[in-house]
């Protein structure tokens, strides 16, 4: 899978970006903040995949739902991650992306009852 990506990320410099391209920044970013340890360039790449999408919004659910599960939170507030995986939810139902409908949903779950301050009673 990581050769893969890597031959996608050189075809695309070799000949220009195209609708996959967010989608292969997002996935480039996971590989460097987990696999390569590299937080600082992987956010960077995460957030390049981001502002792609106002090109081409192909993969426009599952990018934003990779970048805010995966990548946004290693150095923003969870928080500031719950709305696009919301907004990223509503995409995909209605473009019919019932996995990622389904992800976006599992995200959701995670980051609401993980990170959601339990008051004293």
């Amino acid at each position: 899978m990581m050769l893969l990506l890597l031959r996608h990320l050189q075809l695309m410099l070799r000949f220009g970006a195209n609708g996959d391209t967010p989608y292969a920044f997002v996935t480039y970013g996971i590989l460097l903040c987990g696999r390569m340890g590299d937080i600082k360039e992987g956010h960077r790449f995460g957030k390049l995949a981001l502002q792609l999408l106002e090109q081409c919004n192909d993969h426009e659910s599952r990018v934003v739902l990779l970048a805010h599960s995966v990548i946004v939170d290693w150095q923003s507030p969870i928080q500031e991650s719950i709305n696009p995986i919301l907004r990223s939810h509503k995409v995909g139902m209605a473009r019919g992306d019932v996995v990622n409908v389904f992800l976006c949903s599992v995200a959701y779950c995670y980051f609401f009852y993980h990170w959601t301050p339990i008051e004293a009673t």
